[in-house]
């Protein structure tokens, strides 16, 4: 799909191998990124791509090592862990929006936190004009997932994820992630 649409969603982002497409220029670029603690239970529970199986136990998902995919990352990347996933993607990803006034980057918990400025936000970038007010989708996202709009608001805001990852992980994770990205 690169030489179509620049890839997968969660591919670790090549800005060189991206400037080489004559529609660069012409393309918006929109990086989302997660707080990394929500990410981690997120990719802990469907493991895209990892190789890991899904609903691992922490210990075994926070050590877990591997090669990226051939739709994650060209030349192959060595990932040590899923934490270390996360220290490079984010990393890429700022850089490149840094960067490349057509691209930019956004963090999931502001659409949260203030949907409607963010949003607004989001059309000035894009060039669009807004003809009436953003509507979220409440309802889940995926089969099987009893995740609302407000239950995700409520798990981010109030920090109630920590409840979700062990102590003793957390401090693991915590020296792990690159402070500068948080």
């Amino acid at each position: 799909t690169q030489h179509r649409n620049f890839g997968w969603k969660h591919r670790n982002l090549d800005e060189h191998t991206l400037k080489q497409s004559k529609k660069f220029r012409e393309t918006k670029f929109l990086c989302l990124v997660r707080n990394p603690y929500q990410w981690l239970i997120s990719m802990r529970r469907r493991p895209y791509g990892l190789g890991v199986p899904p609903g691992a136990d922490w210990a075994q998902f926070l050590s877990f090592s591997w090669n990226s995919k051939s739709y994650d990352a060209k030349p192959q990347v060595h990932y040590n862990t899923p934490v270390d996933l996360w220290n490079i993607k984010v990393a890429n990803a700022m850089k490149f929006c840094e960067a490349n006034s057509n691209a930019l980057l956004l963090r999931y918990e502001d659409f949260l936190e203030d949907h409607d400025a963010v949003t607004i936000r989001l059309a000035k970038f894009l060039g669009t004009q807004q003809k009436g007010p953003w509507t979220p989708i409440e309802d889940p996202t995926k089969p099987g997932d009893s995740q609302s709009l407000a239950s995700y608001r409520q798990s981010y805001l109030d920090q109630e994820w920590v409840n979700n990852i062990p102590r003793e992980f957390c401090s693991q994770i915590n020296n792990d992630l690159d402070r500068e990205l948080c």
